[in-house]
């Protein structure tokens, strides 16, 4: 099925799925040689897709959360998000945590890489 013809046959939630997925796909497989560490531009756009749900942890908390990443080059999932900000509360700093871990960069060479990166909560 061609995908016009999946367009116009399908619902829309259907037609979003598959948009979605396509859209997944793509961050996950970048086309051409697979750079050794992600690009600047690309940990930016990852941390700006979590954002929203970090802020939302701040549960009345007002400050800034600096939380390091580790990701897994075969795949660009996020292996670990710690908040080392020291004063930020426990209960905040966990939902960053768990928050922050969703993030996702392209696939690239090396095997690890880190990267810091602060987020203002409201």
């Amino acid at each position: 099925m061609t995908r016009s013809l999946l367009l116009r046959a399908a619902s829309p939630l259907l037609v979003l799925l598959v948009l979605t997925l396509g859209a997944a796909a793509a961050l996950a497989e970048p086309s051409g040689p697979v750079p050794d560490t992600p690009s600047r531009q690309a940990v930016v756009e990852a941390m700006n897709r979590v954002t929203p749900a970090v802020q939302a942890c701040s549960n009345g908390w007002v400050g800034r959360a600096q939380v390091r990443f580790v990701f897994e080059g075969s795949s660009g999932r996020a292996l670990s998000a710690q908040v080392v900000t020291p004063d930020v509360p426990t209960t905040v700093a966990r939902c960053v945590e768990a928050a922050a871990q969703n993030a996702r960069v392209p696939r690239f060479g090396r095997e690890n890489f880190s990267v810091s990166f602060p987020f203002r909560l409201p």
